[in-house]
């Protein structure tokens, strides 16, 4: 067996069976970002911004400067606070974009293994669950105690189904 394909087909069923976990851990973080969002879309509309720096003190020293800049500090401090909420958003926006990206590649990663998990007989997929599925994450050899089976008997089983699943998800062809 290689172990390259065993590794890989192993993730992947690992990845299959915490998927809805994940994609839920996903949505929570979306809707936490999407709120977050609404909060400094209100914030701008409400003029809700903190104004870093703090009062200046007019001097009467020697130094005189014109300006044809007709904004006062605290119009440019203002303009600031609303541009680093509005960077802020873009942010959030963006990283609800990956995280909606992550989470159609987990779902496209487990296509192949939903369609065919079910087509399994009821022994392999018993296997498989208390293998992969399980919070535990049994070795071959307590899965084979769980199943009343021999260690050996346990490891071609395993071998076997990583063949099949491997061929689900466009490994076949390769070297075993």
């Amino acid at each position: 067996m290689n172990k390259d394909i065993l590794k890989t087909v192993e993730n992947r069923l690992y990845d299959y069976f915490e998927r809805e976990e994940l994609l839920e851990g996903s949505k929570l973080k979306i809707h936490k970002l999407q709120e977050q969002i609404k909060q400094i879309d209100e914030d701008i509309k409400g003029n809700n911004v903190m104004l870093e720096g703090g009062y200046k003190s007019i001097t009467y020293g020697e130094k005189v400067q014109t300006s044809l800049d007709t904004t006062s500090y605290f119009e440019k401090e203002f303009v600031r606070a609303v541009e680093r909420l509005e960077k802020e958003k873009v942010f959030k926006l963006g990283r609800i974009s990956e995280l909606k990206s992550e989470m159609r590649k987990l779902e496209e990663a487990s296509i192949d293994i939903e369609c065919n998990i079910d087509k399994l007989q009821e022994i392999d997929l018993k296997f498989i669950e208390l293998k992969y599925k399980s919070k535990a994450r049994l070795s071959v050899e307590e899965v084979a105690n769980e199943l009343n089976m021999s260690r050996s008997s346990a490891y071609l089983k395993r071998d076997k189904l990583i063949i099949e699943i491997a061929g689900w998800i466009g490994l076949q062809g390769l070297d075993f």
